[in-house]
């Protein structure tokens, strides 16, 4: 049969059309099958966005890590462009670096810091894909897996075991620490953990080096 692209649908294909010759396969989802004059209506960013969802969430099934363009920023953290879909990095799944520090939980100085970041390349991991509600969230900490060495001196240590550590940094979402005997070794303390009582900010409880 015949298929027709028309309307809303034929300016939201604009940017693939560029690349389509007479003869030429492509991907179309099917929206309507009596629709503009008989024809059946289809849709080809649409069927575009479906393939893109299925190979996210393979990405996501795999662990593989990918780059990705920051393009913009809220005090939440830095949305990210992610195969043409939009993506979302949370402040707290950035990586030590690009992480906001030292802001005492300004939300200003927050989403500042964060802007800092649009037009720069993160590899990430896709996290959590969820077509239905649009929603798809990559971190770029989990890509920071510790080398050869740093897993070696993890070793060492046990789950549940008390080690001293020094407040390297200081986000709106907790603290790094650094351990006292193993300086190479860095983590992060969410600020749900880091005292019995609910707080505001990290500052509350604890400084910089301390």
């Amino acid at each position: 049969g015949t298929g027709v692209v028309y309307g809303v649908e034929l300016q939201n294909a604009r940017e693939i059309l560029k690349t389509m010759n007479p003869g030429d396969k492509v991907a179309a989802r099917i929206e309507s099958v009596d629709g503009y004059e008989g024809y059946a209506e289809l849709s080809l960013s649409a069927a575009g966005r479906q393939k893109a969802w299925q190979e996210v969430k393979t990405l996501e099934e795999s662990g593989e890590l990918i780059k990705v363009k920051v393009s913009g920023a809220n005090q939440g953290g830095v949305l990210v462009d992610v195969m043409g879909l939009r993506g979302f990095v949370p402040a707290s799944q950035l990586s030590n670096e690009h992480a906001p520090k030292d802001i005492d939980g300004d939300r200003r100085k927050i989403a500042e810091e964060l802007q800092k970041l649009v037009g720069e390349e993160l590899e990430v991991k896709v996290i959590t894909v969820l077509p239905r509600n649009n929603k798809l969230i990559c971190s770029e900490r989990e890509t920071t897996a510790p080398s050869a060495n740093i897993a070696g001196l993890l070793d060492q240590y046990k789950v549940g075991q008390v080690v001293s550590g020094v407040v390297s940094g200081i986000a709106d979402f907790g603290i790094f620490v650094k351990f006292v005997d193993k300086p190479e070794i860095e983590g992060l303390v969410h600020i749900s953990e880091i005292d019995h009582r609910i707080i505001d900010s990290p500052k509350e409880v604890v400084q910089l080096g301390e």
